[in-house]
């Protein structure tokens, strides 16, 4: 996103939103960490560490550059942690893409690694 004079501009996300996008990775994380508990018998400090290896291995070109139905929590986690400017273009490019969505009367998807990354712990795909 760039200015009139071509500087670069940086989206400000409210208090309201950074609460909400907060909230829905701390849920993707916990959701996780018990399904690695429940599925796997893991104990709470080795499912951490498994969920901390699917963030790390989510990589963000896909957040940036891929299809916006496919960005998931877990590459957003991974931006915000190392790239936060890239991380708030990455959700203003799902914003984006999820009002035109909304515009054309489709109505928005839900990104399939909510649904495949761990059955039963994401919302209804």
């Amino acid at each position: 996103m760039t200015d009139l004079d071509g500087t670069e501009m940086i989206p400000i996300l409210d208090e309201g939103e950074i609460a909400s996008i907060a909230s829905e990775m701390a849920r993707a994380y916990a959701g996780m960490v018990r399904y690695y508990r429940e599925a796997y018998g893991l104990t709470v400090e080795d499912a951490e560490k498994k969920t901390r290896e699917l963030i790390e291995s989510a990589g963000d070109d896909l957040g940036l550059t891929g299809p916006t139905d496919q960005v998931s929590w877990w590459q957003l986690t991974e931006l915000m942690e190392h790239e936060p400017k890239k991380a708030v273009a990455a959700w203003e490019r799902v914003k984006h893409a999820a009002r035109e969505e909304l515009a054309v009367g489709s109505g928005p998807r839900r990104p399939y690694t909510e649904c495949l990354v761990a059955p039963g712990i994401g919302r209804d795909c």
